[in-house]
């Protein structure tokens, strides 16, 4: 069973425009996802990972499309 995800999370803004390294983390303080957005969307190669800290799967993002 998944523990429910923080809200606690971190990224930057440009023009209050998301970009770059975004995280999420679970609620025993392990990380949770962790990729990038470039505009707005994602793009990068996301990292999700069990509440008990190993990586679940990576997904990979272009310019907001999955693949």
């Amino acid at each position: 069973m998944l523990g429910k995800p923080l809200l606690k999370k971190s990224f930057f803004t440009r023009n209050n425009i998301k970009t770059r390294l975004y995280k999420i983390y679970h609620e025993n303080g392990e990380m949770w996802q962790t990729g990038s957005f470039v505009d707005e969307k994602l793009d990068s190669t996301w990292l999700i990972y069990h509440q008990e800290g190993f990586l679940e799967k990576k997904i990979n993002y272009q310019k907001g499309l999955y693949g």
